[in-house]
């Protein structure tokens, strides 16, 4: 059984090894592309003529 674990050890830091020199490279590589926030034109409201008879110019 010890000797299961020492082999079984010794695999995983040997990947840890190869994934940490290895890793860097590729995420340098391939960089994550996030998607672009959409970009919304908002325009003014057009002035709309008030129903306000007190507020209208005589």
């Amino acid at each position: 059984m010890t000797l299961y674990l020492n082999r079984l050890a010794w695999f995983a830091a040997l990947l840890t090894i190869i994934a940490w020199a290895f890793m860097p490279r590729m995420a340098m590589a391939y960089p994550v592309m996030f998607p672009k926030v959409p970009e919304i034109d908002s325009l003014p409201l057009p002035p709309m003529p008030s129903t306000n008879l007190a507020e209208q110019d005589r």
